[in-house]
């Protein structure tokens, strides 16, 4: 069995773990998934509340039953896609920040699974839902991740 050693900041090579070290893939997804996930949540309910306020002072009876308007959905549609990219961008960052030597791929697996899980809740609907979240939360879920990772991994090279 070896013996691991501390890192010691100003020697070469000891300042990056190695891969080993760093966690596998899976931990990572793991981390990025539940960041996301513990963002997404309460922001989305935030959202939610303030953008039916606001579109029923707007619109009163917006969003009845009988008579839900396309600027209602359009700009819940709007809110919560946001809400997203932020949630995505933060768990990101996270991995990037701590994670080490974590890939970024582990990132992608952490928010997929957690795109799969939501999307597994749609019901019936499931392929409309399937091909408007290939549509929509794809791109916009590679870009927040590529961005909150890089933030992540500048701020951690910068010791910030």
């Amino acid at each position: 069995m070896s013996k691991r050693r501390l890192p010691v900041l100003n020697s070469p090579g000891g300042a990056e773990p190695s891969e080993e070290e760093a966690g596998s893939v899976a931990a990572w997804a793991g981390v990025a998934f539940f960041c996301t996930l513990l963002t997404w949540l309460p922001l989305a309910a935030i959202v939610n509340a303030a953008v039916n306020a606001a579109l029923d002072a707007w619109l009163p009876g917006a969003f009845t039953p009988a008579h839900t308007t396309r600027t209602a959905l359009a700009s819940l549609l709007v809110a919560h896609l946001a809400v997203y990219a932020v949630s995505v961008f933060a768990g990101a960052f996270v991995v990037g920040r701590f994670g080490g030597a974590a890939p970024e791929r582990s990132v992608y697996l952490g928010v997929g699974v957690l795109v799969g899980v939501v999307l597994s809740f749609a019901g019936s609907g499931a392929v409309v839902v399937g091909v408007a979240a290939a549509l929509l939360l794809a791109p916009l879920g590679i870009a927040a991740v590529r961005a909150g990772f890089r933030v992540g991994r500048h701020k951690r090279a910068n010791g910030i």
